[in-house]
């Protein structure tokens, strides 16, 4: 094939093969702990999945009127004695929209089963977020190269490949992929014309009005498409179909009222008014428009009209969000112990670790707003408006709510190259160097060669951190294979899991740490007290309260638990982590003693205790020492979960830092001179050994069961055990 062919067959299939190649590159990428074991990841896609079988059952045994029976379902498995009605959930979206397409699949012959299908949908979701991204590049640059590079960033970016993981089967890949075609759908919509316009608007209205019954957070997107229809008029050329366009895409955004949650109550959430208010403002701007621009004092009218909508809703409804949303807003809410400082999830994630990992990403992502907002409002197009809104919106939500960093991953994959495509476009010769010639020519080569530098160095900058860090990280086991530690691969939950599910009789509840209701519900089949979904904080206080009270006091609450149905066995089941010192450090003068793994963060449950004295509401000091972090005596004499933990307190070993020798050992922490570190004459470590204080013949807890110690090569070890109360 000569070389002017291949150019040609390039030209002709090489966009479309690119895009091919980023979705198996993010298929792959995505398919990658699949490798330690076929399990869903995390702790919610079990629950998801259980709620979503039970729509399959429903729907298969009734037809669609499945639907109201599912709407019906009370899941007794949960919050003990309570249950969970299923109908009052937001993400009943996701239930119906998995089950059907589960349905549908197996119609036409795919032999699979809903726990693979749970599995695989999310890395399906992940091939297919290429597309959107590649819609909203190309449509913002006219530029098919610089839409490729968005597509081969999403497909490896972290933040969006974890929530589109393997056995992530949640609302979000869902909310995000979709969510995002929805902002490429409106976008096209907007400026376009025809009657395939109309379409477009619709269909985006639609999938952004499902998504948010899929996953909460999804009112994101819908905050994006209403600011930046709001803002619009003030920015461009007013259409006159605009107003149209807008109603046609808001309409189908009320899709939750229809679901029992949110209900009629969803036509006045903050997003679904802001979208209202785009509506007026669009017919206000259509009308008023000369030649397709405001005038400016129509725009000043509408600006004050906007400013005491804004004021009269935060007057009238000031709580209308969730705390966890009103954090974000707020982020001062933070401040002080808080149970939303108690989620990983929730936390806020600080701008210098946004620019640590994303790197020049995000300086090309500011540099495309600066750009697209730059340009005349004759040349700004919908698209010129909603892509800054959108960059703006992910940094300011992704740095405040950990959960919401995919947003980032995406609007950085979108701005980025469109970043990079402006800061090329911007390298010119200019008149002068035109004017010449043979030097002219030379320094257009120059010109040329420097755009294809700079394309390659960003590429560089961004390849480089995707092979050595960003795919790496995802090449490791889903959550329950590592027992939800960070020692890697460690059976004891899974243990665990196995040993209720076969040997607790089938009416058994089990109080343990909310994190892991839902494997206990689903994997372990038997009743759980509490869950991941923390929908009732008296009760997470109440198991809060009986882990941190001593054991007189706990019984009252167990006891209470009991008094709903005392023929129902009542196990406690409690996760330890350690580590081995002698191993750790290769040191035999330290064996026979143990550090525990709160020193480490391993992931147990002595790490949880700070979380369990904020639900309680307790004194943090009667449990933790201010100085050194450890637990304090009370903890380990007077408290119930100090008592289950398999570690008994030795003292704070002196150790000397060239020997290595154990020089002795002090019942407190022995404060150093201040000075640098290594002029310490030794170095400290909280030393325990392993013993237990409850035995399988103990009353009125006794120990039913204890995993092996499963111990790693570098000696972090975790171990579940499980109580029961038999008083």
């Amino acid at each position: 094939m000569s070389t002017g062919r291949l150019m040609q067959v390039l030209g002709e299939y090489g966009v479309p093969l690119g895009l091919a190649v980023a979705a198996i590159l993010s298929i792959a990428v995505r398919l990658m702990p699949m490798r330690y074991g076929f399990y869903l990841n995390e702790f919610d896609p079990y629950f998801h999945y259980y709620a979503t079988s039970v729509m399959v059952e429903d729907l298969e045994a009734h037809g669609p009127a499945g639907i109201q029976e599912f709407l019906h379902t009370v899941d007794r498995m949960a919050w003990y004695p309570w249950g969970y009605d299923l109908g009052a959930l937001r993400v009943n979206g996701l239930y119906l929209f998995n089950a059907a397409l589960y349905l549908a699949l197996r119609a036409v012959g795919l032999h699979i089963t809903l726990y693979q299908y749970a599995a695989l949908a999310p890395v399906a979701m992940g091939g297919l977020a290429v597309f959107p991204v590649f819609m909203i590049v190309r449509r913002a640059t006219g530029n098919p190269y610089a839409a490729l590079l968005g597509s081969f960033l999403i497909a490896v970016l972290p933040g969006l490949m974890l929530r589109t993981d393997f056995g992530w089967y949640k609302g979000t890949p869902f909310a995000y992929v979709l969510g995002t075609f929805s902002l490429a759908l409106l976008i096209i919509g907007v400026e376009d014309s025809g009657w395939r316009s109309y379409t477009y608007s619709l269909a985006a209205g639609v999938l952004l009005g499902y998504v948010q019954v899929m996953w909460g957070g999804a009112v994101n997107f819908a905050g994006v498409a209403g600011a930046a229809l709001l803002l619009a008029p003030f920015a461009m050329r007013v259409d006159k179909n605009l107003p149209l366009k807008e109603v046609l895409f808001v309409v189908p955004t009320l899709i939750p009222a229809a679901f029992p949650s949110p209900g009629l109550s969803w036509a006045k959430y903050p997003t679904e008014l802001l979208l209202y208010g785009a509506v007026v403002i669009g017919a206000i701007s259509a009308l008023v428009a000369r030649g397709g621009f405001v005038p400016g004092r129509a725009k000043l009218g509408m600006a004050a009209l906007i400013v005491a909508a804004v004021a009269a809703f935060l007057y009238r409804t000031p709580h209308a969000l969730s705390g966890r949303y009103l954090s974000v807003l707020n982020p001062l809410m933070r401040i002080g112990p808080s149970p939303l400082n108690t989620v990983a999830e929730q936390q806020s994630v600080s701008g210098i670790s946004v620019l640590a990992t994303y790197g020049v990403l995000v300086l090309l992502a500011i540099a495309a707003g600066y750009y697209m907002l730059g340009g005349g409002r004759g040349r700004r197009r919908f698209s010129s408006v909603l892509v800054p809104i959108f960059i703006l919106w992910s940094m300011y939500v992704a740095t405040s709510f950990a959960q919401l960093l995919p947003f980032l991953s995406i609007a950085l994959a979108v701005g980025a190259p469109i970043g990079l495509h402006y800061a090329v476009s911007g390298i010119s010769p200019g008149p002068a160097v035109l004017g010449r010639a043979r030097r002219g020519k030379a320094r257009l080569d120059y010109y040329k060669y420097g755009r294809a530098a700079l394309v390659l160095a960003v590429v560089a900058m961004t390849a480089y951190p995707a092979y050595a860090h960003w795919v790496p990280s995802n090449n490791a086991p889903v959550t329950i294979l590592t027992s939800a530690t960070t020692m890697g691969y460690n059976p004891a939950w899974l243990d665990a899991l196995s040993w209720i599910n076969s040997s607790t009789p089938a009416n058994s509840v089990v109080i343990a740490w909310w994190d892991y209701g839902y494997w206990i519900e689903v994997v372990g089949n038997r009743t759980a007290v509490v869950d991941n979904a923390t929908i009732n904080g008296t009760q997470i206080s109440l198991v809060a309260q009986m882990f941190l009270d001593n054991e007189t006091q706990a019984i009252k609450i167990l006891n209470y638990f009991k008094s709903f149905d005392p023929s129902r066995p009542i196990y406690i089941a409690v996760f330890a982590t350690g580590v081995d010192p002698s191993r750790l450090y290769n040191d035999p003068y330290l064996s026979g003693y143990q550090v525990s793994g709160r020193i480490y963060g391993l992931g147990g449950d002595e790490g949880k205790v700070d979380a369990m004295i904020v639900w309680a509401g307790y004194d943090r000091s009667l449990y933790i020492n201010s100085t050194t972090g450890m637990f304090t005596d009370y903890f380990y004499n007077d408290t119930l979960i100090g008592q289950m933990l398999p570690l008994r307190w030795v003292g704070w070993a002196q150790i000397d830092p060239v020997t290595g020798q154990l020089v002795g050992i002090s019942p407190h922490y022995v404060q150093q001179p201040n000075y640098p570190y290594y002029y310490y004459p030794y170095y400290q470590l909280p030393f325990y050994t392993y013993g237990l204080v409850y035995n399988s013949t103990s009353y009125p807890i006794r120990l039913a069961y204890s995993t092996p110690i499963y111990e790693t090569h570098r000696g972090l070890w975790a171990q579940v055990l499980i109580y029961q109360y038999v008083g």
